[in-house]
């Protein structure tokens, strides 16, 4: 999946809260440097290591960026499931589909349970797997920041 050429204002709006604390609003950079960061994956989709990455590998993290992009639930968003849920939908998602009554341990609303064919709902549980993994390195990342130096 490659990042659209052009930022949508929903992402750019949040670059300037989270990136820049609301200290700068020049659109235009803003806008240039997603461009930049667009044309690199491009560029790096035209490689022969990213086409010779498995179709699952691929499907993946096309998933993890389309949590990101369209469903915008952007690291700040992933960290506040510090409960471990985002572990526990993955495993929802990886669940063989003849089990029927796993589904009691699905952790949010059932609204938010989007099955598909079975191929889907592992890439759906590997970009979630994806997303703890994340979350839990920033949080580890923080709480070193965070300590004393002894």
């Amino acid at each position: 999946m490659n990042m659209p050429a052009e930022i949508n204002n929903h992402l750019h709006a949040w670059i300037l809260d989270q990136l820049f604390d609301g200290m700068h609003d020049d659109a235009n950079l803003i806008r240039d440097i997603y461009r930049l960061i667009a044309a690199d994956q491009a560029s790096f989709n035209a490689t022969e290591y990213a086409q010779g990455a498995p179709a699952s590998l691929q499907s993946v993290l096309a998933e993890r960026i389309r949590q990101i992009q369209v469903e915008c639930f952007y690291p700040e968003h992933d960290d506040e499931h510090s409960d471990e849920s985002l572990a526990q939908a993955a495993a929802c998602y990886a669940m063989p589909q003849s089990l029927t009554d796993w589904f009691v341990l699905w952790p949010w609303d059932a609204k938010c349970w989007k099955p598909g064919d079975r191929r889907t709902n592992l890439v759906k549980a590997g970009a979630l797997v994806l997303a703890e993994i994340d979350r839990i390195d920033r949080a580890a990342a923080l709480a070193q920041k965070e300590q004393p130096n002894v």
